[in-house]
């Protein structure tokens, strides 16, 4: 099924109120591009450019270390994306299922760096 490109809804308001800049667009469409205009949950086609199909994050894009890790974004359709980001355990186990255990476990520890580095403590919790 492929959708008009005209069907276009706009984007969820980001729950971390982090600015959307050039490179955000850019990394944008490379995800869309990568998983070829098709929402990874529902598998419906786009026709680019469309803004109908989101560039979605299981970790926030306030997180520096994973804003822009390919690992942490797919293409997810509108209706997909507010689904998934308003179910956080459903939203977590379908990017478990897509990465695999142990990858997810690995991005979720990068979300968690700081700039300076992970906090001593959850590093210590994540490694028992």
């Amino acid at each position: 099924m492929v959708a008009r490109a005209d069907a276009v809804r706009p984007h969820p308001v980001d729950g971390g109120g982090v600015k959307r800049d050039s490179a955000d667009a850019l990394f944008s469409d490379w995800i869309r591009e990568r998983d070829k205009w098709t929402c990874q949950r529902c598998w419906m086609t786009y026709v680019p450019p469309t803004n109908a199909l989101h560039c979605a994050h299981m970790f926030s894009r306030g997180k520096r270390r994973t804003r822009f890790d390919p690992d942490n974004a797919c293409a997810l359709c509108y209706g997909c994306h507010r689904w998934l980001d308003t179910h956080a355990d459903l939203k977590r186990e379908f990017f478990t299922l897509r990465l695999g255990q142990r990858a997810f476990d690995l991005l979720e520890m990068r979300s968690e760096l700081s700039a300076k580095g992970m906090d001593r403590a959850v590093l210590m919790e994540r490694i028992r």
